[in-house]
């Protein structure tokens, strides 16, 4: 889980830091804004993880859950899908969804 927390924070610190960087052409302060607030929202759901130490799997689950969801979402809603912000946030979305099998992988061998 550790491990896990570790990459998708130091990944979604980086979709952050590059929010800011990205082509700001066709900004749209509507939608563009809330895919940027999701990802945080996101990064904030694993930084507390992170923070609270050991805990039951499903707890773990809910919180991971939540934080994959926001990035979803965000994916689904940004519009530019020929930008490479889009292609990030598809990359965090699929880090996710492998990270999540890792640990699920890792907790069944220790049972």
């Amino acid at each position: 889980m550790r491990t896990a927390l570790a990459f998708m924070q130091r990944s979604l610190e980086f979709l952050v830091r590059v929010a800011g960087e990205h082509d700001n052409t066709n900004y749209d302060d509507g939608t563009d804004a809330d895919v940027e607030l999701a990802v945080e929202l996101a990064l904030e759901h694993i930084r507390r993880l992170r923070a609270a130490g050991p805990m039951e799997r499903e707890a773990f689950a809910q919180h991971w859950n939540m934080a994959a969801a926001a990035i979803r979402l965000g994916t689904l809603a940004y519009g530019r899908t020929d930008s490479t912000y889009y292609r990030m946030l598809g990359f965090v979305q699929q880090q996710f969804e492998v990270s999540v099998a890792m640990v699920e992988f890792v907790d069944e061998a220790q049972d």
